[in-house]
């Protein structure tokens, strides 16, 4: 395996290959609305030392999806991929998708599988190890 491709450390995306399938997902029901839920994963993030890369929201009037990309500091955030053809994968990304009754659904990496199948230095993965507890708290009301 690879170890980061990034042609710099200024690189915002740093590459690292991921052994085998893809990523495996998560999910989670959110009690808040999706703007809700976002801005209460950004708090959560934050608490846990995460910085936001990149909130991605769903366009205006149209029922989709909103991404928070976190990152381990403000311009960086690992990026995944199965082989050199393969898409890539953001480990610190989460969907949050809002559902008819007002609530909404969460869908993030599965942490503990992909500290077992990246090559991630082992300050990132001890980061992304901590996305289910800032989901959990997210949540909580």
């Amino acid at each position: 395996m690879a170890g980061p491709r990034a042609s710099s450390d200024d690189d915002a995306l740093a590459e690292h290959e991921l052994a085998g399938p893809a990523a495996r997902r998560c999910r989670s029901l959110s009690p808040f609305s999706a703007a809700e839920t976002v801005r209460r994963l950004e708090s959560a993030a934050l608490r846990h030392g995460l910085a936001v890369f990149a909130c991605l929201a769903a366009r205006p009037g149209r029922f989709g999806s909103d991404w928070l990309v976190l990152g381990v500091d403000a311009t960086h955030t690992p990026v995944l991929r199965t082989g050199p053809e393969a898409a890539i994968e953001l480990p610190l990304a989460l969907r949050v998708a809002p559902r008819a009754d007002r609530a909404s659904d969460v869908e993030f990496s599965d942490s503990a599988w992909l500290v077992d199948h990246a090559e991630l230095p082992r300050e990132w993965a001890q980061q992304l190890a901590e996305i289910p507890q800032i989901v959990g708290e997210a949540l909580r009301r």
